[in-house]
């Protein structure tokens, strides 16, 4: 009542925040209900299980990449490399966008499957030792993968990574829903976005000892 007596209900700074916190309500009933999205079955699983074994294992190997933002500068920097494999550290400390692993020439240390983002690792645990991926696609942006060493495993029994599978496979399809939906209501909403004003932007300079590494992340979540 006092805050009314004081006029503070048609402050302007209130006002704000109320409809900011109007729009965020909207936008989380809209997301909420296009998250509705068909269950992963077992056979769905299983045949993820059959096609990529190595995604399944002990397996473990060390890679390096190179994150760019569009595919035809990927596919520009990728013949680079792949012309002189040697180069691809100096490459990645060059051009790569992902600022924590290019200080390291892309090195992104050793790892099993799980840790990185579907399309990452299945393009990474496809590689031998010495070779380079084609340049793949993820939310990310686009990767140039280079595999240095590689650590042969087991395959783990399906039923003791079932679970693992379904999650990762319910949260790629919605991750594929979500960015049909979102596209198409940019193209009905006639967005235009300055490229200029965007590539103006800097991000903060990473502290030493800090990475800036999106793709060292547990998945299933």
């Amino acid at each position: 009542a006092e805050g009314e007596r004081e006029g503070l209900t048609d402050d302007p700074d209130v006002v704000h925040q109320v409809d900011d916190f109007r729009k965020r309500l909207v936008v989380q009933r809209v997301m909420r209900n296009i998250r509705q999205i068909p269950d992963v079955t077992d056979e769905d699983a299983k045949q993820k299980y059959d096609e990529n074994p190595n995604l399944y294992s002990t397996t473990q190997i060390r890679a390096s990449h190179i994150l760019l933002k569009d595919e035809a500068t990927a596919k520009a920097v990728r013949a680079e490399v792949a012309k002189n494999p040697d180069s691809f550290a100096d490459v990645a400390k060059e051009k790569s966008t992902d600022l924590g692993s290019a200080r390291r020439g892309g090195e992104l240390g050793l790892f099993g499957p799980g840790r990185m983002v579907p399309e990452f690792e299945a393009a990474a645990f496809a590689l031998k030792p010495g070779e380079i991926s084609d340049v793949v696609k993820t939310q990310y942006g686009w990767h140039i993968i280079k595999v240095t060493e590689r650590k042969e495993g087991s395959v783990r029994p399906f039923e003791q990574v079932k679970a693992q599978i379904k999650s990762q496979l319910r949260n790629q399809r919605l991750q594929e829903h979500l960015e049909k939906y979102l596209a198409d209501l940019r193209a009905k909403a006639n967005v235009q976005i300055d490229e200029k004003a965007v590539d103006a932007l800097q991000p903060p300079a990473a502290e030493p000892g800090e990475t800036t590494n999106p793709h060292a992340m547990m998945m299933g979540h």
